[in-house]
């Protein structure tokens, strides 16, 4: 149903969010599923609800994202 992903150190998953929802994805950060330290660098990715045609255009948006900001 999810997929966690950790992204590079330095980076948080609350300041991608709105780039990635500006190409049309989204994503839970990470943080609030933490009962401890928290990791800002996570990020949920739920599947559980799209169809997988969906799910490929979603990734490629996401990748897409993740190359421009992830420098």
């Amino acid at each position: 149903m999810f997929a966690w992903v950790r992204l590079p150190d330095g980076y948080g998953a609350f300041r991608l969010l709105p780039h990635a929802v500006a190409h049309g994805v989204a994503y839970m950060p990470g943080v609030p599923f933490f009962a401890g330290a928290v990791d800002p660098p996570t990020l949920r990715l739920s599947f559980s609800t799209h169809a997988p045609r969906d799910i490929e255009g979603w990734l490629s948006g996401l990748a897409e994202v993740f190359r421009h900001h992830l420098r």
